[in-house]
């Protein structure tokens, strides 16, 4: 196991971006202190050859093509050649900041930290895109670590962390590849709960892409099954560990349900599962704001209204696109 980071992209018919990703590494940073897995999942466009030109010039960038199965899979095989102590996972149209490998390096190096996690800066156009290069460590509890899943500062994103390989695979921790939205939380959760020393990088050291192109701006039926699953297990887990944070993970968990109930039936087999947490928890819904009471109290109460609301919902979205 050799002391550098481990950075897995996978790549993805994202040909108009990846040359800059792949730029803010290898002409900033000590290539002794990271290898480059890029991943291609299938790519359509030129991803691939430009993965390959990399590969051929830079040693320490290596290239697996296949063929398209999602992103889970895609980082999942990253992480299973990796030789890195430290696994990050970049998205090939994000920017790492401009030397923030040799940054992370110099402050992990010879630590005992399970995960790092650090902030960073959202972004459209590059050329709004302002670079800090600066970090400092500060060691943070497990239970602070928690809060950081439901902050949006740091969230429950992979590609504002740090993993210790080495806590990934010895307890078989992999992104849950039958998941195609929110498989981050659930990979971070399953991360964070077996972590025991965490650290946290309180400046941005990543510039995450907005550009409304990813799942999570899709629609897709099973996104919204997802996206429940993933909040409810979040919220379940927060209710029975650190009931401090219930408040904020109820809350994305109910709202995330409620989307769920708006489109499947008693014949999925989540459905008991999710409208029973609804039911259990019908008390602390009548915190929530007007809308969502409103939408508990007509599942619970009046399913026709509810899915006649859902219906309305779902026109109008149609209307407005």
């Amino acid at each position: 196991m050799r002391d550098l980071i481990s950075i897995v992209i996978p790549v993805y018919n994202r040909s108009n971006y990846l040359v800059k990703c792949l730029n803010s590494i290898v002409e900033s940073n000590d290539h002794s202190n990271f290898e480059v897995i890029l991943v291609d999942d299938g790519s359509t466009d030129n991803s691939g050859e430009i993965c390959d030109r990399y590969a051929t010039e830079y040693s320490n960038v290596h290239v697996i093509h296949k063929t398209n199965t999602g992103v889970s899979s895609t980082r999942n095989i990253g992480l299973s050649i990796a030789v890195g102590n430290w696994i990050w996972f970049i998205d090939c149209d994000d920017i790492p900041f401009s030397g923030a490998i040799d940054v992370l390096y110099n402050q992990v190096r010879g630590s005992r930290d399970d995960v790092v996690i650090f902030t960073y800066q959202s972004f459209r156009k590059e050329d709004t895109f302002t670079k800090k290069i600066k970090a400092h460590k500060q060691e943070i509890s497990k239970t602070d670590a928690i809060g950081t899943l439901l902050d949006m500062n740091y969230a429950s994103f992979p590609w504002n962390k740090l993993f210790r390989r080495r806590l990934l695979l010895d307890n078989e921790i992999r992104f849950p590849e039958e998941m195609s939205m929110c498989e981050d939380m659930e990979f971070c959760l399953r991360a964070y709960d077996k972590a025991e020393k965490f650290a946290l990088i309180s400046e941005p050291l990543y510039g995450y892409r907005q550009d409304n192109s990813g799942a999570s701006s899709s629609t897709d039926k099973k996104h919204y099954k997802d996206a429940a699953v993933a909040n409810y297990d979040l919220c379940c887990y927060i209710e029975q560990n650190y009931q401090k944070y219930f408040g904020d993970s109820f809350k994305n968990a109910v709202i995330a349900a409620i989307a769920y109930l708006h489109r499947y039936d008693h014949r999925d087999n989540r459905y008991a599962e999710l409208s029973e947490f609804i039911s259990i928890h019908e008390q602390q819904c009548k915190r929530l704001n007007r809308r969502y009471r409103i939408e508990v109290i007509t599942f619970l109460h009046n399913k026709r209204l509810f899915y006649i609301i859902g219906l309305a919902g779902k026109i109008l979205r149609y209307i407005r696109k």
